[in-house]
């Protein structure tokens, strides 16, 4: 029993003052024989009950002030000593509650807790001492298996997510292993997800994974293991996990071993180290009730714990990337189905009577019997039925909106429209009024009765049989071609001019056929647009036929033109047998 006072007496006496312990004249001699190299740094350091570090500083100190000639006067100053104000009761509190429960909270974690719930910083090494004189210190730690060291690292966020699930006995009070799947942006060590699920089955990855896209957004690439829920033996199939990531363009990178997966397996550790201390001092024996408390401290390390390798924190390796630019993180689209590729899907048949099996109902479906449905099993639990399975090409984007305002002004007359341009064109024409109030012109232009007007009459006119055939060709094109030769090193101007080009050649056939023939002969824009100064060969027709009268030469001008016209024609034809196009 006076061994141990002495041993923590002892201790308590290395925190006071060095001159509470040493006279000034002793201190002096230390280092005087420090510096004649009589003595050790060890043994200097031994005498004076200093670490190595204060020794050296003390002998810059000494050799500095010798060096002025005022080394006989010299008085070391002070090195801090305990003047520490002392720590709030809420702040002990929370350290009895957390060192006391079993299994007890690790010191690390329990500065985290004083940090996040009271804003109070401390470090680990002094909760040890708070816990070593208050009788709350833990045994001596069982030596742990040490996890993966890191491999690799990549330098953009979002360009690969280490993604595991961890079952263990969270919960002290309960004897079932939970997984907790766990998800860290490999760059900047972000957790992007830890959620605890009550067993590893795919609805749970289909809940686990959308709500961590819809917070920080898509990755290029998710790391995974060889579970069945990744992977499928067949080269050229997908799981349905795997098609859902295709779906949004998330590709699936496969551990080749364990190792593999180091920084994620040591982020199972600290979790493991953390929770179930952390569930036996709330009380928490139930993962709903878990689970907020796991994104609670989930957001708090990224934001606050400073971690070893990067030596800042998280959220500040993920903001700094993002204000380098060095982020491929994707925003999470506009989709309608959204819901139904994150869901377990299943082919049904309707049945006579025309319903189909829901749980233990039967539910009328507006469907012919014997026809397929597919029946969608969600995360939270309902059901949807769907007529056809989601197809990406169906998405309802931009481009549709793009592709409505492109056929929509064709619903209207020809002739209308071209009046309208008229009235926009015309000096007093809305063009020219804006052009004026954003004083980028002081006088209206002459826009009408121009080549201008002609050419943008017959763009107008013409545009939706040119962009028509054009997006079919690239609607029905294999999108993973490009990819492929992205990643065989292709750059995106070369996958353009070996790939996109050819595969839509035909549209483009078609559409600059379509275009060319009626634009040849087009009468009613020159006229209105171009005025009496246009000479394009459909107005020309018209004048030589009513005005002048003229009718050998105006047969023997449209026979012409009808030669013209064979010539494209009869290209196209032949480019049509080329590329094998329908």
């Amino acid at each position: 029993m006076g061994a141990g006072r002495a041993g923590i007496t002892s201790a308590y006496e290395k925190k006071q003052q060095l001159l509470h312990r040493h006279a000034p004249s002793f201190i002096r001699h230390v280092l005087d024989i420090f510096r004649q190299r009589t003595l050790t740094a060890l043994q200097a350091a031994e005498q004076l009950g200093l670490s190595r570090s204060r020794l050296y500083v003390l002998a810059t100190e000494y050799l500095r002030v010798r060096a002025q000639k005022q080394g006989a006067h010299w008085t070391p100053g002070g090195s801090g000593g305990d003047h520490a104000a002392p720590w709030p009761q809420p702040v002990l509190d929370l350290l009895t509650k957390r060192l006391s429960c079993v299994p007890p909270c690790p010191y690390s974690f329990a500065a985290s807790e004083v940090l996040r719930l009271h804003g109070f910083t401390l470090d680990r090494a002094q909760v040890r001492r708070w816990a070593i004189a208050h009788q709350l210190a833990h045994a001596v730690p069982v030596p742990r298996v040490m996890a993966p060291v890191r491999r690799w690292q990549r330098t953009r966020i979002g360009e690969l997510w280490q993604l595991d699930a961890s079952p263990h006995r969270w919960f002290p009070t309960s004897t079932i292993l939970f997984p907790l799947f766990n998800m860290l942006d490999d760059c900047s060590r972000l957790f992007t997800g830890s959620t605890l699920y009550a067993r590893e089955l795919l609805l749970a990855y289909f809940d686990f994974l959308p709500a961590a896209f819809c917070t920080h957004g898509r990755p290029l690439q998710l790391y995974v293991d060889y579970h069945s829920i990744f992977f499928t033996h067949d080269p050229e199939a997908l799981t349905q996990l795997g098609w859902a990531l295709k779906f949004y363009d998330i590709s699936l990178r496969y551990a080749p071993t364990p190792q593999a997966k180091g920084k994620v397996e040591r982020e199972h550790q600290y979790w493991q180290g953390r929770l179930p201390a952390y569930f036996a001092s709330e009380a928490i024996t139930d993962i709903a009730v878990a689970n907020p408390h796991i994104d609670a401290l989930r957001a708090h390390r990224n934001a606050h714990e400073i971690h070893r390798e990067l030596r800042q924190t998280p959220q500040r390796a993920w903001d700094q990337a993002r204000k380098e630019n060095r982020s491929v993180i994707r925003p999470v689209p506009r989709c309608a189905w959204w819901d139904y590729v994150w869901s377990v899907r299943t082919t049904i048949k309707i049945g006579p009577d025309g319903r189909v099996p829901i749980g233990t109902q039967r539910l009328r479906i507006e469907q012919p019997p014997g026809s397929k449905v597919v029946l969608c099993l969600h995360p939270t639990g309902h059901h949807s039925v769907l007529a056809a399975p989601p197809d990406a090409r169906a998405k309802p984007t931009l481009r549709s909106l793009l592709l409505a305002l492109v056929i929509l002004p064709s619903w209207t007359s020809f002739l209308l429209r071209v009046y309208a341009w008229m009235g926009i064109l015309q000096e007093t024409g809305y063009l020219n009024q804006l052009l004026m109030k954003l004083h980028i012109i002081s006088a209206p232009i002459q826009f009408l009765y121009t080549d201008f007007a002609i050419y943008l009459g017959i763009i107008y006119g013409y545009l939706p049989f040119m962009v028509l055939p054009i997006f079919v060709s690239i609607a029905k094109m294999d999108w993973l071609l490009l990819k492929a030769a992205s990643d065989l090193g292709a750059r995106p101007w070369t996958a353009f001019w070996r790939i996109t080009l050819p595969l839509t050649l035909p549209g483009i056939l078609t559409g600059s056929l379509l275009v060319f023939i009626p634009a040849v002969g087009e009468f009613v824009i020159p006229d209105l647009l171009g005025g009496s100064g246009s000479n394009m060969i459909g107005r020309v027709l018209w004048q030589e036929f009513f005005n002048n009268r003229d009718w050998p030469l105006s047969a023997a001008l449209a026979t012409l033109m009808l030669l013209l016209l064979l010539l494209p024609i009869y290209i196209f034809t032949r480019a049509e047998k080329n590329t094998g196009a329908v």
